[in-house]
């Protein structure tokens, strides 16, 4: 379990503009005040869309019984107004969505070409960020059992996290089949709870290590499963948590599990590739000990054919050729030969119609047959053997 400072941009309430809201409620309080619609049946202050609904129901069902002219007028007058109302709403929830999508994509591409770990470490604070709340929880699901994770919330709630972060240190909570998040997990839908005192389904050992009121629950589905949960809330706000919150978290939840499966996908790769690379490796190593074998043994069978060479005095010291011929091979002695000349391994492969990797091979083993420490130290000894033996 880790936890992360504060968001790096500022946070927006997501309410209704004040005017707005102002003008749809005065137009339903008319329909209530004339009797057209009871005030019971008029949905929450946070509803508005459903209010407008209700009293235009009542208007039109008013209409349908009036018989005076100025009454029919007023009742035509009142439902223009709140279909206006009505097409306002639908606009500005409209533009709501599109203006809350461009937030989401904006939150996700701040995790993109992470690594994993580095993704799961950033989501919390993203999504506190870019989608207004102040406590964010990402969790793992492994067999049936929930592994809280990173806390990210802001800095003003520390002394209400604190208790949270001291309790899932060490927590492991068995995904019970009574629990909320038990059946989040098995269904993949996300949830809301408006009131943790209406809610059996909850945690309570967690609930109250948050303090939170309400809060909403998310699945991070990968392969068909969750794998994942994530946890906000809004402690101090004020502002309930909605449906449409709710929905939010659900698909920045959706983009992360994407993310989240890339950046797996990418270290996968990446393994496999310097896996491939370690076999090429080891191959071209092999084969340069095979040729190596091949040319010692033909310098074997060639030397069992020759004349046995002249022999000075007893203890007479061997020419440099011959000490540079009995440590290296003929293949060796070509390659030293074109190291000296200045060439790089790529040149020396193109001369001899062998791989850079051969190449590198070789130069390891003269290196080590000449007491070398470097390529350069291997070609000045290779150098002062030659021209003894020229002067010679």
């Amino acid at each position: 379990m880790s936890t992360s400072g504060p968001a790096r941009v500022p946070r927006i309430r997501l309410v209704e503009p004040d005017a707005l809201s102002t003008r749809i409620r005065a137009i339903v309080e008319r329909a209530v005040a004339a009797g057209m619609v009871a005030r019971s049946a008029v949905a929450p202050a946070a509803d508005l869309a459903a209010s407008v609904a209700t009293a235009r129901g009542g208007v039109e069902h008013e209409l349908g019984k009036a018989s005076s002219r100025p009454r029919i007028r007023e009742l035509c007058a009142l439902l223009t107004e709140l279909d206006e109302a009505q097409r306002t709403l639908e606009a500005h929830e409209r533009s709501w969505e599109v203006r809350e999508l461009g937030r989401i994509r904006t939150a996700v591409e701040e995790l993109r070409g992470l690594d994993a770990a580095a993704v799961i470490a950033a989501a919390p604070r993203e999504l506190c960020a870019y989608l207004d709340f102040g406590r964010a929880m990402v969790s793992s699901v492994e067999q049936s059992v929930w592994l809280p994770g990173r806390v990210h919330y802001d800095p003003e709630l520390g002394a209400e996290t604190t208790p949270l972060v001291a309790y899932i240190a060490e927590a492991r909570i068995p995904l019970q089949h009574t629990m909320l998040e038990t059946e989040v997990v098995r269904r993949q839908i996300a949830t809301v709870v408006p009131d943790v005192r209406d809610e059996p389904g909850i945690f309570p050992e967690i609930v109250d290590a948050a303090r939170t009121s309400a809060y909403i629950t998310a699945p991070v589905s990968a392969r068909g499963r969750a794998i994942g949960l994530f946890h906000v809330d809004r402690p101090r706000s004020g502002a309930p948590l909605e449906v449409r919150d709710r929905d939010r978290v659900a698909a920045f939840t959706s983009c992360f599990a994407l993310v989240y499966e890339q950046a797996v996908l990418r270290h996968q790769l990446q393994a496999q590739r310097e896996r491939a690379h370690d076999t090429f490796r080891r191959t071209e190593e092999l084969l340069a000990r095979i040729e190596e074998a091949d040319l010692e043994l033909r310098d074997a069978q060639r030397m069992t054919v020759a004349p046995e060479p002249a022999t000075g005095d007893e203890g007479t010291v061997p020419p440099p050729s011959a000490i540079v011929d009995g440590l290296l091979t003929a293949r060796e002695r070509e390659v030293v030969a074109l190291m000296a000349t200045g060439a790089t391994n790529l040149e020396i492969g193109k001369r001899l119609v062998i791989s850079e990797g051969t190449v590198k091979c070789h130069v390891g083993h003269i290196l080590g047959k000449l007491r070398a420490p470097s390529r350069a130290a291997a070609i000045a000894k290779y150098a002062r053997i030659t021209q003894r033996h020229h002067a010679a």
